[in-house]
């Protein structure tokens, strides 16, 4: 699937979402806390599990950029 590829090839401060090219189906986990899982919703509408589990299917090309977005903005506060 033409949009796991693209999340797959995103680069965010440390975390590596290249695994996430060879999880199959349309549900992939993100190596997020549940603490970042929680600002993804509430500061960003980005809703998945607080395992970090998405709807990959559910991403659309066009809303790439804005999810990369939302995941740089809740790592790199991590990191601070």
């Amino acid at each position: 699937n033409a949009v796991r590829d693209r999340v797959s090839n995103l680069r965010i401060n440390s975390l590596d979402l290249s695994r996430l090219a060879q999880q199959n189906g349309m549900l992939a986990t993100f190596p997020l806390s549940k603490g970042q899982v929680a600002r993804l919703r509430d500061e960003h509408g980005i809703y998945m599990a607080p395992s970090g589990r998405i709807n990959v299917a559910g991403l659309m090309a066009a809303d790439l950029d804005t999810f990369a977005r939302a995941l740089r903005s809740v790592l790199i506060d991590a990191a601070a």
